[in-house]
This record gives C-alpha cells, structure tokens and sequence, in this order.
C-alpha cells in the first residue's frame, strides 16, 4: 500500500480530531496543562472549549512533540506523521453566567473566552 502525502494528512487530521473528541470524553479528573509548550513542542490545534456546563468548562488544545515515519518496508519509512497529544485545562467552581477569559498557550492565538 502506497501512501500519498495527501492520506497522511488527512490521517493527521482525522488523529487530532480523535484526540480532541477522547479527551473531551474523559472529562474527568483534574489534569495539569502546561500554559507554554516544552522546547521542541509546537500548537498545533485549538485552543477549544468542550464540556461547558453550569458550574465547569474544559479547554484543550493539540500540541505536535515530534514525528514518525511510516513507510510500506522497513527500508522505505520515508513518510513523517506528526505524534499528537490533547492538553486540557479543566476548570470548576465557575459561576453561571459568567464570561472567562483564558490563555492557554503564549500569543494571541492561545487567548479565548467562553459563557
């Protein structure tokens, strides 16, 4: 099986949605999430709000920390695929009605809000 450039993409994109999609399903338990990426990380996705409820909400977002190769042989794993994971913020005690700010990584592209 041949892959092109434009499947693994696709399987790219398909892999970050899933992430998001797991990890808003988990929802629970408190996690810590890192406000700046480690060196060598990159955002890749997000920040999204999921799980907004009367009293709690969770932010995520997809950060790339490196890639693999794929290929049909073992001599011929010439394709990268990025490795993805979902970071969440999961906040409670929030007070109906409310809107809250956020940043959830450095730049303008971390910052949100939600109601």
């Amino acid at each position: 099986m041949k892959m092109h450039k434009r499947s693994v993409k696709k399987i790219a994109s398909l892999l970050i949605v899933l992430l998001v999609l797991v990890g808003w399903m988990l929802g629970g338990g408190a996690k810590h999430a890192s406000a700046e990426p480690a060196p060598g990380e990159q955002v890749v996705g997000g920040p999204y709000v999921v799980n907004v409820g009367p009293r709690s909400a969770t932010v995520m977002w997809v950060v790339k920390t490196g890639e693999a190769l794929v290929g049909t042989t073992p001599d011929a794993m010439r394709t990268p695929v990025p490795i993805l994971h979902a970071e969440k913020l999961q906040l409670t005690g929030l007070k109906r009605g409310t809107r809250y700010f956020y940043q959830s990584f450095p730049g303008d592209a971390g910052k949100g809000s939600f109601k």
